[in-house]
């Protein structure tokens, strides 16, 4: 009975796991010029984009009002449209073309006086804003004629100007939410080229990525007033890609030939840069920079053949004798109290893992 519980034991649940605590070293390498067969592939999506507006321009309205020309020149004078009103650099202009006849002589009290032609208006403002509600008994000065004899007279406050300050969609604001959208999609497409761990066995080289916008619709256009400007368009996306298995096997194969068999390597990082912008014949090449970590190769099988029935001391001499080492781990299963100091009698229940001791990246 004690044999049959000894060997159920022994066969099936005395188990010892031993990690080992390898130094390692950490290496950069280089792979130039490197020619990989690459695999075009093409995606299409719809996207948006809005953005607050940069430009502006003022709005509002003219200020208009009536005045009365006085004329003290001997001769009839005409005034048009273009003719301007002026009071203290505000421009005025008339609804319409007018005659203002020349002065006369009258005779008050017997003695001779000059009175004026005279005409009544309706003006204008030339531009928009609050500053040309000018007040009642101001003069103007008329088409640069001397004030003395050639003026304006407003008879009553001028009113209804006024000016705001509006935004608008400027050309800038357009090309700027093109620039957006083309870089949410290199944001949103991209592959990590570092991402060894990734399950996906390609790798994106997102240099070469071209991306086309189509059916490109804006919220506005330029000039148009608004606060915020959109933009819906469709997007056709061209991505180049190569084998990253076979990419990490020529990396390996470097590896191996500079390192040779004594050596166990893993490959940590790595990136792949085009060398070329353009795809030939479905191939390009690359340059590869990378980084690997080294360790001593170790013969498990006849390290764990040293190992059997062994307690965590001896253990450890056997170890520090076969291999360099910085320290282990053990843990050991066993059904019967008696036997979880030591390692089981079997090599089939002992297994021997490493890890490094200090990861230098």
């Amino acid at each position: 009975f004690l044999f049959s519980v000894l060997f159920v034991n022994e066969f099936y649940f005395h188990k010892a796991k031993i990690n080992l605590l390898i130094p390692t070293t950490t290496v950069t390498e280089k792979i130039s010029n490197l020619r990989l067969p690459v695999k075009i592939s093409t995606r299409s999506g719809e996207f948006s984009q809005s953005l607050a507006t940069t430009g502006h321009r003022y709005v509002g309205t003219k200020a208009k009002g009536e005045a009365t020309v006085f004329n003290f020149l001997d001769s009839n004078e005409k005034l048009g449209r273009t003719d301007d009103f002026v009071y203290q650099g505000k421009i005025f202009q008339l609804s319409e073309p007018v005659l203002v006849k020349a002065a006369e002589i009258v005779m008050v009290d017997g003695k001779p006086i000059k009175k004026p032609g005279e005409t009544r208006v309706e003006l204008i403002a030339k531009e928009i804003g609050e500053d040309k509600n000018i007040k009642k008994g101001v003069k103007l000065s008329i088409a640069k004629k001397p004030l003395v004899d050639f003026f304006g007279l407003t008879e009553s406050a001028f009113s209804g100007g006024s000016k705001k300050e509006v935004k608008t969609i400027a050309a800038a604001d357009l090309s700027k939410l093109e620039t957006l959208i083309l870089e949410k999609i290199k944001t949103s497409g991209k592959t990590p080229s570092s991402d060894i761990h990734s399950q996906k066995n390609k790798l994106i080289l997102s240099d070469l990525t071209e991306t086309v916008l189509k059916n490109k619709v804006f919220s506005g256009e330029v000039g148009e007033e608004s606060n915020l400007v959109k933009l819906k368009a469709k997007a056709i996306i061209n991505s180049f890609s190569v084998d990253k298995n076979l990419l990490i096997r020529k990396m390996e194969d470097k590896l191996n030939k500079d390192y040779g068999q004594k050596k166990e390597f893993i490959i940590v990082e790595f990136k792949c840069k085009p060398v070329e912008k353009k795809v030939k014949e479905d191939s390009l090449l690359v340059n590869v920079d990378y980084k690997a970590r080294l360790s001593e190769r170790i013969n498990k099988k006849a390290i764990i053949s040293k190992l059997r029935f062994k307690n965590k001391e001896e253990i450890g001499k056997i170890l520090s004798s076969e291999v360099n080492i910085k320290g282990f781990e053990l843990n050991i299963d066993s059904k019967l109290p008696f036997l979880g100091e030591r390692t089981p009698l079997l090599i089939k229940n002992i297994s021997l893992d490493s890890k490094p001791f200090l990861d230098s990246l």
